[in-house]
């Protein structure tokens, strides 16, 4: 969790604010560290690169098929991404992971 928490404070929305704020679950995933953050009536997933991953996923590419699948409503809103490739996005229950 602590990679977790320092992950969201890099982050404007969480910059600066007490972890204790939210309450923090760590979900499944193949290549990345996923993470549902829960800040009072906000939910979001917060998705941290598995080390090592940007050798076989193009990352540039996965966030433009990421946003247009978005925009033309196959996939959740792309939130908020910095220089790390980490995400966090709206959180939405019907979405599971079949792994």
């Amino acid at each position: 969790m602590k990679e977790a928490i320092e992950t969201l404070a890099t982050f404007e929305l969480f910059k600066g604010r007490d972890p204790s704020q939210f309450s923090i679950e760590r979900l499944g995933g193949l290549t990345n560290k996923n993470f549902k953050v829960v800040d009072g009536e906000n939910k979001y997933v917060l998705r941290i690169p598995g080390e090592g991953t940007e050798e076989y996923i193009n990352r540039k590419a996965e966030e433009a098929a990421a946003r247009i699948s978005a925009d033309v409503g196959v996939n959740a809103e792309v939130s908020l991404r910095h220089l790390q490739r980490c995400q966090i996005d709206p959180f939405h229950r019907r979405c599971h992971n079949h792994e």
